[in-house]
């Protein structure tokens, strides 16, 4: 674990909750939606927190389960798939936190739901992701791909992406065999299958529908040339910005 980085924003805010705990009472009780391997988990949890992870990747959890083995950890308690969300009862969690999620969800309304159903009253929701507006899709390395629709301008600007020798570096794995036009075909069918860019508006209308109060984290009054940006940019994470939204579900 000694080379896994969380988000320092996110790792800040999990902290600030953990401070906030009752020393006296139960260690904070914490669930990574989209926990991949379960990196964060097991980096929690040497922190003393009470970490769990959901994620849609069997193959993932397949291979955190074998870390976490190594690690003396319970995998088959601590990470599960997201068909098992409902073996967690109502209210079983104080916070729910995504990293680098939410750009890779089509059904962002579910997962609002889901969220707020294992969050306790006054439970706290926390999730870093990209903005849709990043100049450079952060998956594929090539600029301003995730702006557009899946259709042939897309495929027409990763071509020029390609053939400018940006991208993944060294392609991936299921791109290297049959040269440019395998490669396209592999970023694009990502981009469209494995991304879902929202404004950030967006985004908070659809925890706000599922019962969450919520706000924005690291806003600053914009400065120098943002100023200059149009709002759809500046608040979407233009230039190269992550976002990090903070949730209440009520009391």
């Amino acid at each position: 674990m000694q080379r896994f980085r969380m988000n320092p924003a996110l790792l800040g805010c999990l902290r600030e909750q953990a401070q906030l705990q009752d020393p006296a009472s139960r260690p904070l009780r914490i669930l990574d939606w989209g926990c991949g391997r379960g990196r964060s988990v097991a980096l929690l949890r040497q922190e003393g927190l009470d970490a769990f992870g959901l994620d849609i990747d069997r193959a993932a959890l397949k291979n955190g389960h074998d870390l976490f083995r190594a690690r003396g950890l319970d995998p088959e308690r601590l990470l599960r798939h997201i068909d098992e969300a409902d073996t967690f009862e109502n209210g079983a969690f104080d916070v729910v936190f995504s990293e680098e999620t939410l750009e890779h969800v089509t059904d962002l309304a579910a997962v609002a739901r889901e969220s707020f159903r294992l969050l306790r009253p006054g439970g706290v929701a926390v999730h870093s992701f990209p903005g849709s507006r990043w100049l450079v899709e952060p998956h594929v390395h090539m600029p301003l791909v995730h702006w557009l629709p899946q259709g042939g301008l897309r495929r027409l600007l990763i071509r020029l992406c390609l053939l400018l020798g940006l991208g993944p570096n060294p392609p991936w794995p299921e791109a290297r065999a049959g040269g440019l036009r395998q490669r396209l075909a592999v970023y694009d069918r990502y981009l469209a299958e494995k991304t879902c860019y929202r404004p950030r508006g967006q985004v908070m209308a659809v925890f706000a529908g599922a019962g969450f109060d919520g706000r924005w984290l690291g806003d600053l009054p914009a400065a120098g040339w943002r100023r200059m940006l149009p709002a759809g940019l500046r608040d979407n994470g233009f230039p190269a910005g992550h976002l990090l939204l903070h949730l209440v579900k009520p009391t």
